[in-house]
């Protein structure tokens, strides 16, 4: 279990290094800054904010709580890595990191470097801090509930290389009404939660027929900024369609869709109440489908 924060006065550095940074805030293609015979702390740290904001990277460090109530009570961060607003960046490795938190205590769980002692840590911390540098993770309330406040580090450059995408899997959740709709009424049955879709354009949904591993997929490719689908496979046909329709559950009865609720990428039964078709849903169909988030 460990954190390493670079670049800072009094600690060697070589090529690895350097290259390490275009691995971490670039895809493929070419390098965005030129290489130099030598380099100083500042020169380091300044290529770095040259080319990515301050914040979190994408689905890094996360923050847990363990042990809640009790005198071992911890606060637990996992992998990922946190630029601040100078460059400097902080990686924590694949075994996390954990910060002892005072049971029954309200406050912060946030990355903080301090100029002066040219120093990076991860801290828990009743109030924010008023010197230094800080990427904020969390909020721990009293009662030991956790409140996701991480913002994902920008990047400065376009890249025309391989770009990062966040892949995530549907859970089945307890059948939640969304609305009805003349006959129809709309169900969220399973989601992806704990994805920021504003960080996002478009999801592709899909997995194999009926959740066997042979057959003809389905799938939605699904526009985030507007909530809607622009191309789906199979849907209501044997053949591809513009909406958001996966499949048809049962006909007359039951279709399943994808919708945005509650700020979460949904599975939908779209049921007929006419013909009964809330009896008919299987969120279970839904257990090995993915999206893939663009």
């Amino acid at each position: 279990m460990a954190i390493n924060y670079s670049f800072i006065d009094g600690a060697l550095y070589g090529t690895d290094d350097i290259n390490k940074i275009a691995q971490n805030l670039t895809g493929a293609g070419v390098m965005p800054f030129t290489a130099k015979d030598s380099y100083n702390v500042s020169d380091l740290n300044a290529l770095t904010s040259a080319l990515v904001g301050s914040g979190v990277q994408l689905d890094g460090c996360v923050c847990s709580v363990e042990n809640t109530g009790t005198a071992e009570m911890v606060a637990r961060v996992a992998k990922g890595i946190i630029f601040f607003e100078s460059g400097v960046s902080l990686t924590v490795d694949e075994e996390g990191y954990t910060i002892a938190i005072t049971p029954n205590t309200a406050g912060y769980v946030y990355a903080h470097y301090s100029p002066s002692l040219q120093k990076a840590d991860i801290v828990f911390e009743a109030d924010l801090p008023s010197d230094g540098e800080y990427v904020l993770l969390a909020e721990v309330l009293e009662d030991g509930s956790v409140m996701d406040k991480r913002t994902y580090a920008k990047s400065k450059v376009a890249t025309m290389g391989k770009n990062v995408v966040l892949t995530a899997s549907f859970t089945p959740m307890e059948k939640t009404l969304i609305r009805e709709d003349g006959d129809r009424i709309y169900f969220a049955i399973a989601n992806v939660s704990g994805v920021d879709l504003s960080k996002f354009n478009y999801a592709l949904i899909g997995s194999m027929e009926y959740g066997t591993t042979e057959g003809v997929p389905y799938g939605c490719f699904y526009d985030l900024t507007n909530n809607k689908g622009l191309l789906v496979l199979k849907g209501n046909y044997d053949y591809p369609s513009s909406g958001t329709v996966l499949m048809t559950g049962v006909n007359y009865s039951l279709w399943y869709g994808v919708e945005v609720f509650n700020n979460e990428l949904c599975i939908v039964a779209i049921c007929s109440i006419m013909n009964g078709g809330e009896k008919y849903v299987n969120s279970n169909l839904f257990s090995n489908y993915t999206a893939t988030f663009m």
